[in-house]
Formats: structure tokens, sequence, C-alpha cells
């Protein structure tokens, strides 16, 4: 049970991490958005001649409307390098966190292990992006409205100032434009992190339960599965060769 709960704060510590992380991340993520749409018209992968129609505008670029597989994979790698400065340190802390006391090596496989997980979390914040977004930001309007928020409504739609959604005075208004523009963001940010978390537990299982039982030595890291028993560890020599997990 301790092992269950170790675990789990470990993944929620990597969605929070992530979470705190997306105001600053969401800009590298539309500035990502914004190069590789362009890259994308000047290589001809998204249609720009006659028949093709505007999209919409990313920091002050209107770009066209690309391929459905290049919309998918430039907003994924966006996403990815955004996520990449929170979410490698807090993997890394939560493979430590999951350990406990037991230590695991970082080698090039935790570095592939790393992009693999930071690029499973841009895709689920593309694909959350796409399915929740708007739903997210509408939720924030009504909540903010019932809290006493003021938006300005035409035919059903909402009117969005230089400040956002809420057009009043008051503090609730301020606070409601702040979460309005970051809200969205951080919650899928969130459970990208969780997703990418979960990820990065799947593939360090085994060395994790190899740490966690003592047949990794506690300074190279070497696989010593039948040898625990041993004074010294064989690969390098280590005078203390079992962990306690």
């Amino acid at each position: 049970m301790r092992r269950v709960r170790r675990n789990v704060l470990a993944v929620v510590t990597v969605g929070v991490v992530c979470a705190a992380w997306w105001p600053v991340g969401g800009w590298v993520n539309l500035f990502g958005q914004r190069e590789l749409f362009r890259l994308g018209e000047a290589a001809g992968w998204t249609p720009t001649g006659p028949g093709a129609r505007l999209a919409g505008q990313i920091m002050g670029f209107n770009h066209h409307e690309p391929r459905w597989w290049y919309d998918a994979v430039a907003r994924s790698i966006a996403a990815a390098v955004a996520f990449a400065p929170a979410l490698l340190p807090a993997l890394w802390l939560r493979r430590r966190m999951a350990t406990g006391s037991a230590w695991v090596p970082a080698n090039a496989w935790a570095w592939a292990r790393g992009a693999v997980c930071t690029v499973g979390a841009g895709v689920v914040f593309c694909v959350l992006d796409r399915m929740l977004a708007w739903e997210v930001w509408g939720w924030i309007i009504t909540i903010g409205e019932r809290l006493g928020g003021t938006v300005f409504r035409m035919s059903g739609e909402i009117g969005v100032g230089s400040k956002g959604p809420f057009v009043g005075g008051a503090t609730i208004d301020t606070i409601g434009n702040v979460v309005a523009r970051h809200g969205p963001g951080v919650l899928l940010a969130m459970l990208a992190g969780i997703a990418a978390a979960v990820l990065h537990g799947g593939l360090w299982r085994g060395d994790v339960r190899r740490a966690q039982g003592g047949t990794l030595c506690e300074k190279c890291g070497y696989d010593l599965s039948g040898i625990v028993g041993a004074r010294v560890c064989p690969e390098c020599g280590a005078g203390r060769v079992g962990i306690s997990g």
C-alpha cells in the first residue's frame, strides 16, 4: 500500500509540475505552432493557392488551413517542445519518488524513455485541446457568471474584449479573465503530464522492480540478480552491492 501511495503521489506531482509550467509553456507552444505552420506553407505541405482558406491567426501570423495530418503533427510537436523543460525534470523526480531510496541509473535508455514520454504528452495535449478546450473555457465562463462576473453576450455569443470575456470592473471579473486565459491550458497540461507519468512508469517498471528488490548496484546500476550476496560488484567494484527499497 505504501508503494502504491508513493507511485500515485509521483504521478500527480508530474501533473502539477506541468500545470504550473503551462502559463509559460503555453507561449512556447504557440510560438512552435506558428513556426511549424509557416514551415508547412513554405514546404508546400499546407495548401496556399486558389481555393485555400485562412484558418486563423497565431501570434500575428494568419495561417491557412493545413492538412489534417500536418495540423496534428505540428500541434503535437509544438506541445511536446513546450512541455520538455518542465516534464523531463518532473519525470526524473517521479522516478526517484517511485523507487524511494533505491537508485536507478540514468543511461541512454533513460533519455529515450524521457523523449517518448514527452512526445506522448504532446500528442495527448493536442487531442485534449481539440476535444475539450472550448468546453473547459465555457465552464469557466459559466462559473464566473454565477459568482458575479459580467460577460457581454449578443445573440447567445460571448464577446471577448482586450482583457478577456469578463467586462465588469469587479475583482471576480479580473480573476475570471486570468482563469479564462490560462485555465483550459493548465488543466489539459495537468492531464497530459499525468498521462506521460503513467507511460513513464510503465516503461520503467522492470528497472524500478529490480531496484526495489535489491538487485541493482547502488553505484553503477549493474543488475546483480543471482549474485546479490557478493561482497563487491563485479562491474564497478563497489563494496556494497545491495539496495534496500
